[in-house]
């Protein structure tokens, strides 16, 4: 038991790590997109030094044995709390119309929400891969994003002014 909690610590305290330095690359992109505030700058993704997070971010990326179901809800967690993530926007109500359960349709992001997802893009690659090139990652990504027809229209259009012209 001892070893284990042991483990943790220094699995959640090597993630430690890499969230600071994506939060730095993230200042950087954030600087790149354009009108993010000071304030949303620092915010960005401080949940994930909240021990709901942290240990499980830990052991997802650095620890043995991977535990699913508390990845699951760690990342239900972090997006439910971080409102530039575009799962944050889906609406968690159930829709029913003649009888039938039909998907909620997401909302529009605010212009803001979108550059710091972008930006979040921009510094996970980074800090992931080593590389700021995120190509390959948004031509298999973005067409399965379920984002709002509006917001997907911002991610284009912010993508386009920072030199991607694939977008």
């Amino acid at each position: 038991m001892r070893r284990q909690v042991l483990s943790e610590i220094r699995w959640s305290l090597k993630y430690a790590w890499t969230i600071l330095k994506h939060k730095y690359f993230f200042a950087i992109a954030a600087w790149k997109v354009g009108k993010i505030g000071l304030r949303r700058i620092l915010a960005h993704d401080l949940s994930k030094f909240s021990w709901a997070e942290l240990r499980h971010y830990g052991r997802q990326f650095y620890g043995e044995p991977k535990d699913s179901e508390a990845w699951d809800r760690c990342w239900l967690h972090h997006q439910n709390l971080n409102d530039h993530h575009w799962e944050y926007w889906i609406p968690r109500k159930k829709l029913t119309v003649m009888g039938n359960q039909v998907p909620q349709q997401p909302l529009p992001m605010p212009e803001v929400c979108v550059r710091e997802m972008v930006a979040d893009w921009m510094a996970a690659s980074r800090a992931y891969t080593g590389d700021w090139d995120m190509e390959c990652w948004l031509i298999e990504t973005l067409p399965r994003l379920n984002l709002h027809p509006e917001t997907l229209g911002r991610v284009e259009r912010i993508l386009k002014s920072i030199g991607y012209e694939g977008g």
